[in-house]
């Protein structure tokens, strides 16, 4: 359970100023059950969600199953889980230090879910995933509300990844097409998704401090509900780098850095974010976060901040 104060001044409309309140940013609840030795079965609701974030939405739902044939086990997953490019996106929400995920991958993959098949396996201190997909995540303004996904659309995953004591990073690739998307003002016409994820994670660079980035770079579009015709795919970046602190006796103190290009060809179009942040466990599960960001919009008159304060209870 995620129940918050947040505080913004981005101005969106001569009429909505910025949101201001208390509200559950998640609400999530479910479980694992292991149906025998190589299976197991996982669902997550959110009862955070809707305009009002009063109702019920299922977050994941799939099976695992494990074939142990030959040296290394393999390792099968089928149904609704989040997207396993970079490292963000299916780090759990739970852990997050930062209140909300980087720019580009909440522009790019709203709601971080998508459905699909993947294979993994292990092989020493490397692993490596392929998978099919569906083009775009649940969530994305393109696929909400549509079921399967618009078209028809597939997409191709790979990840690999190292880990070590201290150091994992990986490389993830997804490959697949946007399709064209009839919306509310304009069709849409259908856009290469061609994006590849580096990312590292070094955990006590010195003690207790963690850093950890991600660089996303290819070419797609920012999906829209409204639909434009000139939003082809172009060729975009994205990017981060997060460090965290552990202070004996304060809490775990973080900061971020990041930016999205949307068309690297074009001057004038790149976000930026900054954050920074503290956060603190109160009791066994319970947890106190603290956060401050600011963001610069190329689509807005003026950078706007955020100021959350967060209270957290897991068990």
């Amino acid at each position: 359970m995620q129940f918050q104060y947040r505080d913004s001044n981005e101005v969106t409309s001569s009429a909505f100023r910025g949101q201001h309140g208390l509200h559950f940013r998640r609400l999530r609840f479910g479980g694992t059950f292991r149906v025998d030795d190589a299976t197991t079965a996982r669902f997550v609701f959110d009862g955070a969600s809707g305009d009002n974030q009063d109702e019920a939405s299922l977050k994941e739902a799939f099976i695992r199953h494990t074939v142990k044939s030959g040296v290394t086990p393999l390792m099968f997953q089928f149904g609704q889980f989040p997207l396993p490019i970079g490292y963000e996106l299916h780090r759990s929400s739970a852990d997050r230090e930062m209140p909300e995920f980087s720019l580009y991958n909440r522009l790019l993959f709203p709601g971080e879910q998508i459905r699909g098949v993947m294979a993994s396996g292990t092989f020493g201190p490397s692993s490596a995933s392929v998978g099919v997909f569906n083009a775009l995540v649940n969530d994305d303004p393109e696929q909400d509300g549509q079921t399967p996904s618009p078209g028809g659309r597939m997409a191709v995953f790979g990840r690999y990844q190292m880990s070590g004591k201290q150091i994992s990073g990986g490389v993830s690739g997804f490959f697949g097409e946007r399709p064209a998307f009839v919306g509310t003002s304009a069709t849409s016409p259908a856009a290469d998704r061609a994006l590849i994820s580096l990312d590292l994670t070094y955990k006590d660079m010195l003690p207790g401090l963690t850093l950890r980035s991600e660089y996303l770079t290819g070419r797609d579009r920012v999906g829209t509900a409204a639909g434009n015709v000139g939003a082809t795919d172009k060729p975009l970046s994205g990017w981060h780098v997060q460090l965290s602190q552990e202070v004996g006796g304060v809490g775990t103190v973080f900061g971020r850095f990041g930016g999205f290009d949307t068309d690297t060809q074009t001057d004038g179009n790149a976000y930026q974010e900054y954050g920074l942040g503290i956060r603190r466990e109160l009791a066994k599960g319970l947890t106190a976060t603290v956060a401050f960001e600011r963001i610069f919009n190329p689509n807005r008159p003026r950078s706007y901040s955020v100021s959350t304060f967060r209270i957290q209870y897991r068990f």
